[in-house]
């Protein structure tokens, strides 16, 4: 019930904007998350036969949590293999990995999530043309964080520009805002 109101929301602020020359809180929120996809997913590339980044995955306490695995020895048959495996425990983190990486050993992992939060600024700039749109994103990690050295949760700041076009409002790019070009 909860995913038709919200879709219902969105179909009227879309239809509302369409009309409407003054760009509403509501109806830049609804264009962003469109546009990013928010929440989204932060991931991290693992390079599994790399000595640095398997002490990097000890340190951060991930073989303890039984997230992972390190082979702390080799042998010279083994140079270039993998030394960080991923556990069962571990599959939720894992994302999918194009074959070019997994053929050097490279995991893809979802180390946390970034979520739209809210509006902060918004300011119509006459020279360009444009409305300056300032908002903050929460930036969630999760226990792989640990590798990037970030526990908790973290805000940032983001900017876009948005232009009133024949079809409504749509954001363009810092460059074309800049230079009076509106494409998309």
């Amino acid at each position: 019930m909860k995913k038709i109101t919200f879709l219902l929301a969105v179909i009227i602020c879309i239809t509302v904007s369409c009309n409407n020359k003054n760009l509403s809180k509501e109806t830049a929120h609804v264009l962003i998350v469109k546009k990013y996809n928010y929440p989204t997913a932060i991931d991290y590339d693992i390079f599994c036969s790399d000595p640095v980044h398997a002490t990097n995955v000890i340190r951060a306490g991930l073989e303890d949590k039984g997230l992972v695995t390190v082979k702390r020895t080799l042998k010279l048959r083994d140079v270039g293999k993998p030394l960080i495996e991923f556990t069962s425990r571990a599959k939720s983190f894992l994302m999918e990995t194009s074959v070019n990486d997994r053929s050097y050993y490279i995991q893809k992992i979802k180390i946390g999530t970034e979520n739209f939060d809210k509006i902060t600024k918004m300011d119509f700039s006459k020279s360009m043309n444009v409305m300056i749109v300032e908002y903050i994103t929460i930036r969630q990690y999760n226990v792989f964080g640990k590798l990037l050295k970030k526990e908790a949760n973290e805000e940032k700041t983001n900017i876009d520009y948005f232009y009133f076009a024949q079809d409504g409002w749509e954001i363009v790019k810092r460059k074309d805002a800049e230079s009076g070009r509106f494409s998309k």
